[in-house]
């Protein structure tokens, strides 16, 4: 199952090409795209009005029979395409045609599909292509351009870049060539896409498989081994200097690398609107605490409609250039404590709006309002006294500011009336069984279908979880997975024998972006069951394992039937994890009659014979009764052999296969009759067995062996106190230790980020004196160019017009002028300096870097643990004596 990772690491780069952890390769259209340039290089020939952009827009076939263009400027035009069906349009084609318009031209593409495909190579290079917008799109031939060094020779002109509903469509194929040549890196376009845009927008981007059934024909875990040796290497920063808007919205599963890149890794200094909302995110929040210093111009940070729980500290340092707002709105904050009003309270620049989320307003809540009440709070905060209640029901909807305690039930008097509260824990204890009983009705049918062979009659029942994604989740081994596709999915997902269930499995629905364990997570999460496939090589898999525990934990968790097992073919019960033997223990067959199976007839045993050691069915139980010899047996029923049937007694010779029927008291020691003539013979105290077991369950030695189990039972309850002590006290150390690391992180972090701000304060204040003094001198280049081109115009027409003295006069004085303005351009230019940038680090923050290897050390002592084990007592004699 290990192989399936492959397909996990490639999400985070399908809208921007932030490639960090996977590095694609491809041949495909390099030839056509060396060629195209080459023409493009070698074109004379370009046009400009709008009657040759047409006619040369009507060659290209499929373009001009699904798209539109038009001119709204005078270098600008307009390309609307309509995809609809089994059409489709390639991105080599239009580059083609843009390669021969004239250089000042500026394209802007709108492309809306109606189940139509687009062949669109990121990173969606064509010259002139000033603006691209995509709608409900299916994007074909997405990857063939990440590692073709040819994309770099075209220009980077796109300007605004929106992707809404588009699905991106990859082949199995592709992503085996992108790991059997991992060494060969992605170029930095297809990593980074437009670095010139303004606005990069995403919303609801999917991707999907088109050839998953092929998996199997590739040797994923041989590439999959050589390309993690590459893995995560090649790291860039982006430089968005233009950037202004960044949003990926929409998307199901947000890899948090995909935030991590451009909060931390690339340069956006100019971006304003962030907005990472409907993403399904808890905690990527915390990323930004050093928002302010990243984004000085940053205007609005939207996580609205997330699941973002805990408000972490969020600092301003101190900018006061602009208000920012951060949007957690519709999220799953239910508490509005004093920290949080005191963090506000700082905040006159930054305004943190947690309104429409669903508060819980319980007595607390009326203190916390009392208190916000006395505080001076900034007037972007004047909304905290209008947040509203979502529970308790009684109050849904009101004001926190208009609760009272006795709304709340708070601080009320209780009567205690015995009585009633007797008849209360009687009547609330019959309604919890009723309650579980029903809640486990699935569960007792079948316990009392396996232990008791009581059959119901089958019943519809209509799951209440209907947002779930998919019906069933089938975990299964790797040697299980023919079986699977086979043989059970196509039943399972036709409608043939009812109503075809929606089945995730892992080598086709697992989210591209995530690792194997947050894959099994949300699997199991998004399925109504969890249905494990156990055989031998299901057993003997780490991540088969992890499935059963991962879906054992949601049985548990929300206490339903949510665990289905399937045992395939013979499993040796024996080797079987404890905990899936547990749960496979409705799975017991009933016990066969031994009379019965002799003769080949099948038939279960209502009775058990300790001494024959078989089970009876009712008609052998009477002939076993009537017989003589057998009637003395001891014959119980199956229930209570249930509870002895994993207790192994041998009343069979270990030497001689002979049955036990002779006891010698003086070696106490069971013989059977070969036993007594070999190696007994000498001994005078042999007895028959029979004898010694008229007193057996009243002996002495039964009574030791009860003492001794319970002695040896009450120490091992003791020692496990112990250690679950020893336990609680280790993590409360942990706890300690790493209290110290965090905040010994934090101290780190806030002085580091000091220096930071210091540094790139400074940067900024030189780059500002250099590029000063390049723009005044500048600015005197462009006056006297302009004072050229007025002479150049002026001696032009004084050479046609004017007469002979004015031309003999002219020349002069304008050579006087111009001398004059060369002389003075050049005693500039010998003062003009350029300067270059450098940095001289710390030595200490270098040797952080590549010398410091460790954080700390932790030290661990060992000492003796303070463990009582006492001998059981010893027993003090036989009653055979």
């Amino acid at each position: 199952m290990q192989k399936y990772l492959i397909f996990l690491n490639i999400y985070h780069f399908l809208g921007l090409g932030l490639a960090l952890n996977i590095f694609i390769a491809t041949t495909e259209n390099n030839n056509d795209l060396l060629t195209n340039q080459q023409q493009k290089n070698n074109s004379e020939d370009t046009f400009t009005n709008f009657s040759d952009v047409l006619n040369e827009f009507d060659i290209l076939e499929n373009w001009s029979r699904l798209c539109n263009i038009s001119q709204t400027g005078h270098n600008d035009f307009n390309i609307v395409c309509i995809i609809e069906g089994n059409s489709s349009i390639k991105l080599s084609e239009f580059r083609n045609f843009t390669d021969r318009v004239s250089s000042n031209i500026r394209f802007d593409l709108f492309v809306t599909c109606q189940d139509g495909v687009i062949h669109f190579p990121w990173p969606f290079r064509a010259d002139k292509l000033n603006s691209i917008y995509i709608k409900d799109c299916k994007i074909k031939d997405y990857r063939t351009e990440f590692k073709n060094p040819l994309i770099n020779s075209i220009p980077d002109t796109i300007k605004h870049l929106q992707m809404d509903n588009v699905t991106i469509i990859l082949r199995i194929g592709e992503l085996y060539d992108s790991l059997s040549r991992a060494n060969s890196p992605i170029t930095r376009d297809a990593e980074c896409g437009p670095e010139n845009a303004f606005s990069i927008i995403r919303r609801g981007t999917k991707v999907t498989f088109e050839d998953i059934k092929n998996y199997n024909l590739y040797d994923f875990k041989t590439e999959m081994a050589n390309y993690n040796h590459y893995f995560n290497i090649q790291k860039r920063t982006c430089l968005y200097n233009n950037l202004e808007v960044f949003e990926i919205s929409g998307t199901k599963y947000l890899e948090k690398n995909e935030v991590n890149k451009i909060v931390h890794t690339d340069m956006a200094e100019n971006l304003q609107i962030l907005n990472f909302s409907s993403n399904g995110m808890y905690d990527t929040i915390y990323k930004l605490q050093g928002w302010r210093l990243r984004f000085p111009a940053m205007e609005y940070i939207d996580f609205s409609n997330n699941n973002i729980t805990v408000i972490p500290m969020i600092r301003d340092y101190g900018m006061t250039t602009s208000v920012g707002i951060i949007d957690i709105r519709r999220n799953n904050i239910s508490t509005l404590t004093k920290g949080m009003i005191d963090s506000f309270s700082t905040h006159e620049f930054v305004k943190v709006d947690i309104s429409e989320n669903p508060f819980l307003c319980e007595c607390g809540i009326i203190e916390v309002m009392e208190y916000l009440s006395t505080k001076t709070m900034p007037k972007a905060y004047d909304y905290l006294g209008s947040l509203e209640c979502a529970n308790p029901l009684n109050v849904r909807g009101r004001q926190l500011s208009s609760l009272s305690f006795q709304e709340l039930n708070c601080n009320q008097e209780t009567v205690i009336n015995f009585p009633l509260i007797v008849m209360s824990i009687i009547a609330i204890t019959l309604f919890v069984i009723i309650l579980l009983t029903i809640y486990f009705r699935n569960l007792i049918k079948v316990i009392l279908f396996t232990r008791l062979n009581i059959n119901f009659a089958c019943q519809f029942r209509k799951d209440k979880n209907e947002e779930k994604d998919y019906d069933a989740f089938i975990a299964y081994s790797e040697k299980d997975v023919d079986w699977v596709i086979r043989t059970a999915l196509p039943k399972l997902e036709s409608e043939e024998s009812g109503k075809a269930c929606k089945i995730c499995l892992h080598h086709r629905d697992f989210i591209i972006g995530y690792t194997i364990a947050d894959n099994i997570f949300n699997s199991v999460e998004n399925s109504h069951h969890t249905v494990l496939i156990v055989s031998e090589e299901f057993l003997k898999s780490d991540w088969c394992m992890m499935e059963f525990r991962t879906a054992l934990w949601k049985s548990l968790h929300d206490k339903g039937p949510y665990l289905i097992i399937v045992l395939k073919d013979t499993v040796t019960m024996e080797n079987i994890d404890p905990d899936l033997k547990r749960k496979c223990n409705g799975f017991k067959n009933q016990v066969p009659c031994g009379p019965c199976s002799f003769d080949n007839v099948t038939k279960d045993a209502g009775k058990w014979c300790t001494n024959c050691e078989e089970g009876l069915c009712e008609d052998c139980e009477n002939s076993h009764r009537k017989s003589k010899i057998l009637r003395n047996h001891k014959v119980i029923s199956i229930d209570d052999y249930r509870k002895i049937e994993n207790i192994s007694i041998s009343q069979v010779c270990e030497h001689h296969g002979e049955n036990l029927e002779w006891l010698c008291k003086s070696h106490d020691e069971a013989l059977c009759v070969v036993c007594v003539p070999s190696k007994h013979k000498t001994c005078s105290d042999v007895i028959p067995i029979s004898v010694a077991l008229s007193n057996a369950r009243q002996s002495t030695d039964l009574s030791d062996l009860e003492d001794a189990i319970e002695t040896t039972l009450l120490n091992v309850k003791q020692c496990i106190k112990n250690r679950e002590s020893a336990t609680n006290d280790l993590e409360k150390q942990e706890l300690t230790v790493k209290n110290m690391i965090l905040e010994r992180r934090a101290k780190v972090n806030l002085h580091l980020d000091k220096l930071e701000e210091e540094l790139l304060r400074e940067l900024r204040e030189t780059a500002d004196s250099c590029k000063s003094k390049y723009n005044i001198f500048l600015k005197n280049l462009q006056s006297m160019e302009e004072m050229l081109d007025k002479l150049r115009e002026q001696t032009r027409h004084m050479k046609q017009f004017s007469s002979d003295i004015q031309v003999f006069l002219g020349t002069r004085q304008i050579n006087r002028q111009i001398n004059s303005e060369v002389e003075s351009i050049q005693s500039k230019i010998c003062a003009t300096k350029d300067y270059e940038f450098k940095v001289s680090m710390h030595s200490f923050i270098t040797d952080l870097s590549n010398e410091v290897e460790e954080f700390g050390k932790i030290k661990l002592s060992e000492f003796a643990a303070k463990l009582y084990f006492t001998d059981p007592k010893n027993r003090s004699g036989s009653d055979w004596d």
